[in-house]
């Protein structure tokens, strides 16, 4: 049985018949990579498999070794409805070590398929396999990735759609002309059953093996990227010094007199000495030890474009292609002029907004989530976070998609094109007649004016609401700060140590209900834990701190010292800076700058999963460098392993 709607399906069927057509049943979510056995949320098995080879490849037109999941980067989407038992089968047909996460998925009752070695499951060894076998209770947009080492920024990774069931409340009403318009939601509805992942990443030209050994070398971290890409696509295009000078905004200036530099790279990097002067402070660096490529020289390249084409035949209905390179894969798309995307944040580094041309984008789920939707013209993205978005085509034309670093050690700018054709004329055809079309970002990310509306990230609120508790059984506070050379990092003090990933009994296998220490929580089941997040250290970037297992509501932030024990005491000081009524819920969220002086965020979550998960920066090197803590959740109702997991890779 199909999950659509079946007050949405009358209504399409009755549009078709207005229209003179033959009615007919609409097809089930077109799904990617998986068995045709009709079972949707039915809690029937699921199984996809993925071969993990190392081989060369150009997605921005410049040849280097990287991850293939069947053949192609990104991985296939894993595409599967509510309430599906879903199995993933894992082969590393690679020369190295490797595990698979399911970003965002909870995992619940099943923390042995989490993906993190040291943590909740061995390496998968070259040459062997992993079966991820869990139950898909949650619906929307999530993606899959490696958790070893850097091999995000080595291309192992792919985008999972989870298609929400019968029951799952929507707001698609709330979009439609405020809720007037019932046909128009049905299209809204429509769109969103066919949404089609769109992955934004950044890379860099060697991989993150040599990057790592050219930190350890110079003693800084190398947070300058080649391009940013679309589905896997794009090309290098430099800026002129003088448009990167024009760009550089009073963050970079400032990082830049800190450290006693002057202007940007023309890779419109900060300099690698900048970067060690300031990050590095009191350490000593082997600036000699960085090849020129990293931060100084450009060099232009012509890789492939993604082009997202729609077209809307006469009887009102969306034909969907996404041209791949020269090749063209075509799936038939929903009724009505609506069309939804899953953006999803899969940088290894960068934090970059997002915009289509002259096409404003409701925001309607985040993190896999329903919200309130907020109608917006662009949308800044962090590492890891997801933003499902509907927008509505009416004139046809070319329309670029814009996606432009904000983060401070980099200007990098790309552009995709979405292509809408109608009935009477071609888009290529309107978009000669018509010209240039506006742009909503800069090169650097901000608002060409201070008309165009960014998505509020701290006017989250969910869909329908979620309950956060008043009070809580646990605080936890993390000092974070760069804990040695520029690219070791800590979230609280202690550097993970990453020889843990190695170890041959998981944590999960071998609980310690005594370990509470710098890089362990400890909590018991059903109890509300929050954990305060504080800059120790200044100048400090925003890290996108992800929590495995369930969601965390981000109830509070600010700027200056912490000075309090909990958050009853802070709230007494400073009632303004928090939301405990409907605080943004998600498991993904970005600290604070800390630019002149220290930040603080504050997480609150409910322990509902017992198992050991990790709760770490996303950005690779940082995650690399030992910025990440292990979580012990519900200790007292630890669960037993089967055996086949146990025993497994």
């Amino acid at each position: 049985m199909t999950s659509f709607p079946l007050y949405l399906l009358a209504v399409q069927l009755l549009l078709l018949s207005l229209a003179g057509l033959t009615s007919a049943k609409p097809a089930l979510p077109h799904l990617l990579n998986c068995p045709a056995n009709g079972h949707h949320g039915s809690g029937q098995p699921r199984v996809f498999n993925l071969d993990i080879t190392w081989e060369d490849h150009a997605p921005d037109g410049f040849v280097r070794k990287q991850f293939l999941v069947n053949g192609s980067f990104p991985g296939p989407t894993l595409e599967m409805n509510q309430g599906d038992q879903v199995r993933v089968v894992v082969r590393n047909r690679s020369p190295f070590n490797t595990t698979i996460h399911c970003h965002g998925i909870e995992m619940l009752n099943t923390p042995w398929a989490d993906g993190v070695p040291g943590v909740s499951q061995r390496h998968i060894q070259p040459g062997h396999s992993y079966t991820y076998a869990f139950n898909a209770t949650q619906y929307g947009s999530y993606w899959y990735h490696s958790h070893t080492m850097g091999q995000i920024d080595d291309g192992l990774l792919g985008a999972i759609v989870i298609h929400p069931g019968k029951s799952t409340p929507t707001p698609y009403h709330l979009i439609a002309n405020c809720g007037k318009d019932s046909l128009e939601a049905a299209d809204i509805a429509a769109a969103v059953a066919g949404v089609q992942p769109l992955l934004l990443s950044d890379w860099q030209h060697m991989t993150s093996m040599e990057r790592h050994d050219v930190s350890l070398e110079s003693g800084i971290e190398m947070p300058c990227y080649d391009s940013l890409l679309f589905n896997g696509q794009g090309s290098i295009q430099c800026l002129p010094q003088a448009e990167i000078d024009a760009l550089t905004d009073d963050a970079q200036r400032a990082f830049l007199t800190r450290g006693g530099g002057s202007r940007l790279t023309a890779k419109g990097c900060l300099p690698g000495d900048v970067v060690g002067k300031v990050l590095a402070a009191g350490f000593s660096t082997n600036l000699s030890a960085i090849p020129p490529t990293i931060f100084d020289t450009c060099v232009n390249s012509s890789g492939s474009q993604a082009v997202l084409s729609y077209s809307a035949p006469a009887q009102s209905k969306i034909n969907l292609s996404i041209k791949l390179g020269s090749s063209k894969a075509a799936t038939k798309g929903p009724p009505g002029t609506w069309v939804a995307l899953d953006l999803i944040g899969a940088f290894g580094l960068l934090t970059a907004s997002f915009s289509i041309d002259e096409t404003p984008m409701w925001v309607y789920a985040v993190d896999g989530a329903f919200i309130v939707p907020q109608k917006v013209d662009a949308i800044t993205i962090s590492l890891g976070a997801r933003y499902s978005i509907a927008f509505k085509l009416s004139s046809p034309g070319i329309y670029p998609m814009r996606l432009a670093s904000v983060t401070t050690a980099q200007t990098l700018a790309a552009h995709a094109i979405l292509e809408y054709s109608t009935p009477s004329q071609e888009a290529q055809v309107a978009a000669s007649q018509r010209g240039p079309t506006v742009a909503s970002i800069t090169p650097r990310g901000a608002g060409v004016d201070p008309s165009v509306v960014f998505f509020n990230q701290s006017d989250i609120k969910a869909y329908p609401p979620q309950a956060v508790s008043p009070t809580v059984d646990q605080t936890v506070i993390m000092y974070m700060r760069v804990a040695g050379h520029a690219h070791e990092w800590a979230l609280n003090s202690t550097i993970y140590p990453m020889a843990l990933d190695m170890v041959a009994s998981p944590l999960l296998f071998a609980p310690d209900p005594q370990r509470l220490n710098n890089v362990t929580i400890t909590t018991l089941n059903d109890t509300w834990v929050d954990v305060i997040f504080v800059t120790d250290t200044y100048p400090m970037p925003a890290h996108p701190i992800h929590k495995h297992s369930n969601k965390m509501f981000l109830i509070g932030q600010g700027h200056g010292a912490w000075k309090w024990d909990s958050v009853d005491e802070a709230m007494a000081d400073m009632p303004d800076q928090f939301n405990l009524v409907d605080p943004p819920h998600r498991d993904t969220v970005e600290t604070l700058d800390a630019e002149k002086e220290p930040s603080w965020i504050v997480v609150r979550y409910h322990v509902v999963n017992p198992g050991a998960f990790m709760l770490h920066c996303h950005i690779e090197t940082h995650l690399v460098g030992g910025m990440a803590v292990v979580i012990q959740d519900g200790i007292d109702k630890w669960p037993s392993v089967p055996e086949e997991f146990l025993a497994m890779a």
